[in-house]
């Protein structure tokens, strides 16, 4: 009932906040602002392009749509991720090198493609910024059975997909604090990226952990069951 009024709430800034933005497009485009106006304005329309972003993924937290299964193949939904990484500003400007490594040619399961896509792409950018000064992620699938340490049930089939860069790391502190809603370390973050990985894959009855050092980066692991 919370999440139902916190999500209408969010709904409702939303609207206002379109229009707000677009009166100010239209605004930046027929005033001739200079100097500080200009600077002003610059901000102002950034700092609502933020929120709503933020409004966006508070909305597809607080209330997800029940997953659209189809029998997918992971392994092509990971590439597609990756050629949406490589195209994006983030990417080019920086020293990385995104790799994958496939164990199985195809990895069929019946997955929403539009939510799991959506975890791929939080997991790709959360590893980029995580690397400001360069470095490599690797991606990787296989079918799986149970890990030492995973509380992974071991009667059944599983689809393993790690996230692996060489960043900064994450402190031991706080691991157990980073899928909660609104925690983030990051100045620009809404704190939401990885709470909204966390209600996917559980939506789809499987499993993510992580793990990290400072300085040796980090290590996201996804379960999802084969069906």
């Amino acid at each position: 009932m919370i999440g139902e009024v916190a999500a209408g709430m969010a709904h409702e800034i939303r609207n206002p906040l379109a229009s707000l933005s677009g009166s100010m497009q239209i605004l930046k485009e027929e005033l001739s602002l200079q100097g500080d106006n200009a600077y002003l304005m610059e901000i102002a329309l950034r700092e609502m392009d933020r929120l709503n972003t933020t409004i966006t993924e508070f909305l597809t937290y607080a209330r997800p749509n029940p997953p659209q299964k189809k029998l997918m193949d992971l392994n092509d939904l990971l590439i597609d991720t990756i050629n949406l990484l490589k195209n994006s500003d983030v990417y080019r400007n920086a020293d990385i090198h995104a790799q994958t490594e496939f164990k199985e040619e195809t990895l069929l399961l019946s997955v929403d493609p539009h939510q799991i896509s959506q975890v791929f792409w939080n997991l790709s950018m959360n590893a980029v910024q995580a690397m400001p000064d360069g470095g490599v992620l690797t991606i990787s699938s296989r079918m799986s059975g149970v890990k030492s340490g995973n509380e992974v049930s071991k009667s059944r089939e599983w689809a393993e997909i790690i996230f692996k860069d060489t960043g900064q790391g994450i402190n031991e502190g706080i691991l157990e604090k980073i899928f909660v809603p609104f925690f983030t370390t990051k100045e620009a973050g809404s704190g939401l990226g990885l709470s909204i990985v966390h209600r996917i894959i559980e939506e789809h009855d499987g499993r993510i952990y992580v793990k990290s050092k400072p300085g040796k980066g980090a290590q996201f692991t996804i379960y999802l069951p084969m069906e």
